[in-house]
């Protein structure tokens, strides 16, 4: 991108040559590309001899392309040191997504183990839906005598 810069900045400063040929200018092939994307205009002179640009001008894309090149990339990520994190399920970051994963058997297993008795309730009542023992199948039964 050096050469996309260096060419840009010639063209903003009206230091370019009035016209560029393909013998004679070693970049020739990257004033190519940013006439091709609309960053340089000029009159396109190429025939069977080579490419040859007449009046090579910067656009006003151009030129924000030259602002994008010479301004530093700034990051808006910061750096948190954390001691130490333990626990099956944390999330720690910017702009992240967290999926939890628990199968019904543990689920079950840990409604089971507790001393929630709505929550047992409304667990048989769910393992007891016809929607529901139709997706579990035949291990319905089990996971009902674990409760």
């Amino acid at each position: 991108m050096e050469e996309h810069k260096y060419i840009l900045e010639l063209l903003s400063k009206n230091e370019f040559p009035e016209e560029i040929t393909e013998g004679e200018f070693a970049l020739i092939g990257i004033f190519k590309e940013l006439y091709e994307q609309g960053y340089v205009t000029a009159i396109d002179a190429s025939s069977f001899d080579g490419d040859s640009y007449l009046e090579p001008r910067i656009t006003i894309s151009g030129r924000k392309f030259l602002s994008e090149l010479t301004t530093p990339a700034s990051s808006t990520q910061h750096s948190i040191s954390i001691g130490n994190i333990s626990g099956s399920t944390f999330q720690v970051g910017n702009g992240n997504s967290l999926s939890v994963h628990v199968s019904v058997q543990e689920l079950i297993e840990t409604i089971a183990k507790s001393n929630d008795l709505e929550a047992k309730s409304k667990l048989k009542e769910l393992l007891n839906n016809a929607t529901v023992a139709g997706l579990i199948g035949a291990g319905v039964t089990a996971l009902l005598a674990l409760l």
